[in-house]
């Protein structure tokens, strides 16, 4: 049966963010015994206009992950997702961590495919999935052994060109974690 925890509302305009670390996916147990990782989804621009580009030159949507920790974490097990039904959509890439304190960016381009070579065609670092301009649930799932766990989640309303959601100050967890405002990908949102 899924589980559905109270999520903390953020306001900001006429867009609803919901903040939260557990939502209605079916793989998320409450009685894992796993241990959560001190990161969390820290921004995202789900309309890319004219931010930044990519390496390929390309203004591609994003997620920003932060550690909230005092510890290097591994990506090894981590996963990201656009859909709480399928938590374990994208595999951040193995071999790879993100320090204490630091940002890690991943692009939402649905451009993860194989190239010529075997790798990632753009990089590992770009996902299997777009973020939805009329808004969706971003999920980071831990899993390891058969087991899962919900790290955090985040849904959001109808975007705006060019305009983040990002937790200010970085890593917040409160009611007002998310705000909208100047995109600051792989880098302090401020306080």
């Amino acid at each position: 049966m899924p589980l559905l925890l109270p999520l903390l509302l953020a306001c900001a305009g006429t867009n609803d963010i919901a903040v939260g670390d557990d939502t209605s996916g079916d793989t998320d147990t409450n009685t894992s015994s796993l241990t959560r990782p001190t990161v969390v989804i820290n921004e995202f621009l789900a309309v890319n206009d004219t931010t930044v580009a990519d390496s390929a030159g390309e203004y591609d949507d994003w997620i920003e992950l932060y550690n909230t920790g005092t510890a290097i974490v591994q990506f090894e097990g981590l996963y990201l997702s656009d859909d709480p039904g399928v938590p374990l959509k994208w595999a951040l890439p193995s071999g790879q961590g993100i320090d204490a304190a630091g940002f890690a960016l991943f692009w939402c381009d649905d451009d993860d495919g194989e190239g010529d070579s075997g790798a990632p065609s753009q990089g590992d670092r770009h996902t299997s999935f777009n973020l939805s301009s009329g808004g969706e649930t971003l999920v980071l799932t831990y899993a390891v052994g058969g087991e899962s766990v919900m790290v955090d989640a985040i849904e959001y309303g109808s975007q705006q060109p060019d305009i983040s959601a990002a937790r200010i100050p970085d890593g917040n967890e409160g009611a007002d974690a998310m705000q909208y405002g100047t995109p600051t990908p792989d880098a302090s949102n401020g306080s």
